[in-house]
């Protein structure tokens, strides 16, 4: 998966690729306040080009990005004005936080449909469980099935001016419970233009199924919320996308 971030990483600010995560991180503070949570130290995991780290260290917190595309880092370390924040990068995965302990919150925005299989999502899961505190928050968000079936077979452009054109076509297979995006990012480069073809494959998992395994992990479930921050059933989720707030179980 970091491959396809080294071919993304120098577009993905310029097509907007991070809105999901620019939207909601503040509104994400402000539901984990409302559910009594306090904190500092705050790992961002898959933070990308690092918008939420950072706005987490503008608040005030101690934060740790993690994510796996060493070109994606950079493109945080290179634009992000770290001086005066307690900011930090780290290249890794889920194993990171197997390092970690007393961690008070840990954010995951973007990269959980990017997990293969439900044994997978187990293991980041426990990973998540180790690092932080007792009853601190775990939160990261899920693309439902409902969701990722909805855009079955249709193109998008992403942008289209004088120095980069992009489209994403989506397909959805619904044996295999799998969304492909189809990227094409056509980019000019002095008088010449650079064709980059991506493919990312994003899997769906039942809701219910999520809930079983945070517990089982060693979580209780605090909320589960669609993108409005409303609570929404996880047996009849009817939304594309959700939020899930779990707090790591005392013992």
């Amino acid at each position: 998966m970091s491959d396809v971030y080294t071919l993304l990483a120098p577009y993905y600010e310029a097509l907007d690729m991070g809105a999901f995560a620019e939207a909601a991180t503040p509104q994400i503070l402000r539901y984990a306040y409302s559910l009594d949570w306090v904190g500092r130290r705050v790992v961002d995991l898959g933070c990308g080009t690092g918008w939420s780290a950072r706005w987490f260290a503008a608040q005030g917190c101690n934060v740790l990005g993690v994510d796996a595309s060493e070109a994606m880092l950079q493109v945080a370390r290179s634009s992000i004005d770290a001086r005066g924040l307690s900011l930090q990068w780290r290249r890794g995965g889920g194993s990171v936080l197997d390092e970690l302990q007393e961690v008070d919150l840990v954010i995951a925005l973007d990269i959980m449909n990017e997990m293969i299989s439900v044994r997978e999502l187990e293991a980041l899961f426990r990973s998540a469980a180790r690092a932080l505190a007792a009853e601190k928050l775990f939160v990261f968000d899920l693309r439902t099935l409902e969701g990722l079936a909805a855009d079955h077979i249709v193109t998008r452009v992403l942008r289209d001016d004088d120095s980069l054109v992009a489209f994403n076509t989506t397909s959805f297979d619904h044996e295999r419970q799998t969304r492909l995006d189809e990227l094409r990012i056509f980019a000019r480069h002095d008088d010449a233009w650079r064709h980059v073809n991506i493919t990312q494959a994003r899997h769906g998992f039942p809701l219910q199924v999520v809930s079983a395994l945070l517990s089982r992990s060693g979580f209780h479930l605090a909320t589960v919320v669609n993108t409005a921050f409303e609570p929404i059933n996880p047996a009849q989720p009817r939304t594309p996308r959700v939020l899930y707030f779990a707090l790591r179980s005392a013992s």
